[in-house]
Formats: C-alpha cells, structure tokens, sequence
C-alpha cells in the first residue's frame, strides 16, 4: 500500500509566509493564560504533592539527627 501525501499549494502567495497569524497569537495566549490560572488557582494543592514526593524520595531525618547535625 502506498501512503497518500497531500500538498497544499497556496495561490497568489507574493511575500514572505507569515510566522503566525494574529487570531493564532491570540488564541496561544489565551491558552498559555488560561494554563497560568489554573496552576495558579491549584497551587497549594500542586506543592503538596511536590513535598509528598520529595519526602518519599529523601525521607527527613529523625528529631535528633536533625538536631545533632551541624
């Protein structure tokens, strides 16, 4: 079987091609804000799970320990 490739030739293209489209821009930055809010919004949720897990990788020293090391 031999695989169909399409391309796309556009017409009356006179300049250079355009890096991104403005509606583009907006919608990427709508997006990267929305993801922003949410990390924000979740934020004492996330770093708890980031100490859970720094704890289950390098357990705390005991009391003493702690309090004989330097």
């Amino acid at each position: 079987m031999y695989m169909l490739h399409c391309t796309i030739v556009y017409k009356n293209n006179t300049g250079p091609p355009k890096i991104m489209p403005f509606a583009e821009a907006v919608i990427n930055f709508l997006l990267l804000a929305l993801l922003a809010s949410t990390l924000l919004f979740f934020r004492p949720l996330l770093s708890g799970l980031v100490r859970a897990l720094v704890l289950t990788v390098r357990p705390r020293l005991p009391r003493p320990a702690r309090n004989a090391a330097p």
